[in-house]
């Protein structure tokens, strides 16, 4: 009887010894995550595709490309997940229950505590977001004045040739202003044909302008020009834009106003089609843009028809000779009547900068287009001018090889012109995207 207790007792000993092994094995001692991700949350945008990196060794936990700049990181649900569990989880000293939401304004510190309830990891978490914001334009003023040139009738630019060039008009006289930095100006002398040069655009590898005389003309410097052969009988008036890799010039003939094409490769220039009484083509706004699918197309924004009135419109075209307004009149949000303003395409968008109004009052304010000129709205605050720019008409505007865009002088609200440059950048074209 004696020799069965013992063996009973000592077989119960050994089970609970086995069962106090098994636990003990079971107890880990690694409390390290081995991957984090956030919840979906609508007040930050993508946020549960955002990839955080676990740093064992820096103890941290971050993610190297920064989330949306308007994105709301103050009620974040992160999920963890172990390779072999945790007993509990503390963020900044406070038990967590894995559903309550974080507030990540500021890095946490979290606390894992291994399933042997003594083994502790301590990370800091950081969720990293744009503090600057990329749909923003940030303008930098590179001269006060581009020129020392005095009594300026009249100024255009463009960039072409990997450039900035100027034309100063000046009664017959054109002066020419290269730049590539916006600072420093050299100035060549003056052309040798008097330009008008509010038509000046540039066609494939050379530059087009309409001379004082009314003369299709041609240059590959900006400096020297040479006369396109036409009729005698056309008066060119403006150059509406280059597509189908022609030049679209608006001309009269007999006292009826035409749309011409011209051929750099034929050197040839053809009657198209009569112009429209509602085409705007005097001091009228022009852009070039690419719809969704790449295709290059036209926009002329307000301006005058052929009866030297105000249109109040956006005709565009991606052939050159037909051309379709695009809003009414009675659309909401619209930038209404005005002219002498400068049109810009910058990141897939319009965007329309001052101008005056057809009693020649000055306008300051921005307006864009998300979807090529058919609905407008006035522009956020981050992208209106700076305060200094002030109400103006006829700047100069472009956008260079680097997407940089130039504003450049124009005349202010008391009819004076000026000559400084300013440089505007989208702040997202300088953000470094981070493996």
């Amino acid at each position: 009887m004696t020799k069965h207790l013992i063996s009973f007792f000592f077989s119960i000993l050994l089970i609970g010894l086995a069962s106090c092994l098994n636990e003990k094995e079971d107890l880990s001692n690694n409390p390290h995550p081995s991957a984090v991700s956030i919840q979906t949350n609508t007040l930050a945008p993508d946020i549960e595709s955002t990839v955080f990196t676990i740093d064992e060794t820096n103890l941290t936990i971050s993610n190297s490309d920064s989330i949306a700049y308007n994105s709301r990181i103050d009620k974040l649900v992160p999920v963890f997940s172990f390779a072999e569990g945790v007993e509990q989880i503390l963020i900044n000293g406070t038990i967590w229950n894995t559903t309550d939401s974080i507030d990540f304004s500021s890095p946490v510190i979290i606390q894992f505590k291994a399933k042997d309830k003594l083994t502790t990891a301590e990370y800091t978490f950081k969720v990293n977001k744009h503090t600057v914001d990329p749909e923003a334009i940030t303008w930098t003023k590179r001269a006060d004045n581009f020129t020392n040139l005095t009594n300026i009738e009249e100024m255009a630019g463009l960039w072409f040739q990997s450039q900035a060039i100027l034309f100063v008009q000046k009664g017959n006289e054109t002066f020419v202003l290269k730049s590539n930095n916006g600072q420093t100006w050299t100035e060549a002398t003056s052309s040798n044909i008097p330009l008008e040069v509010s038509t000046i655009l540039v066609h494939k590898n050379a530059i087009l302008a309409i001379s004082k005389n009314h003369h299709l003309i041609t240059s590959v410097d900006g400096i020297n020009w040479s006369i396109i052969s036409s009729s005698d009988e056309i008066s060119f008036v403006n150059i509406l834009c280059s597509l189908q890799n022609k030049a679209w010039i608006v001309g009269d003939k007999n006292n009826i106003t035409y749309i011409y094409s011209y051929s750099s490769e034929s050197e040839t220039i053809t009657e198209v089609t009569t112009v429209s009484d509602k085409l705007p083509y005097i001091e009228v706004s022009k852009a070039m843009m690419k719809t969704k699918n790449g295709i290059e197309k036209s926009v002329l924004i307000s301006g005058k028809n052929n009866n030297d009135t105000p249109v109040y419109s956006v005709f565009s075209s991606m052939t050159g000779d037909y051309w379709v307004n695009v809003i009414t009149e009675t659309a909401s949000l619209t930038f209404g009547e005005r002219i002498h303003a400068t049109a810009i395409w910058l990141d897939s968008k319009l965007l329309l900068f001052g101008g005056s109004t057809a009693n020649n009052n000055n306008l300051l304010d921005v307006y864009i287009s998300s979807d090529e000129g058919y609905t407008w709205e006035i522009a956020s605050s981050n992208k209106q001018l700076p305060v200094e720019i002030g109400a103006r008409k006829k700047m100069i505007g472009f956008v260079d090889s680097n997407n940089t865009l130039w504003l450049i002088g124009g005349i202010d609200a008391l009819g004076n012109i000026q000559s400084d440059v300013w440089q505007g950048r989208l702040n997202k074209f300088d953000f470094i995207k981070q493996d």
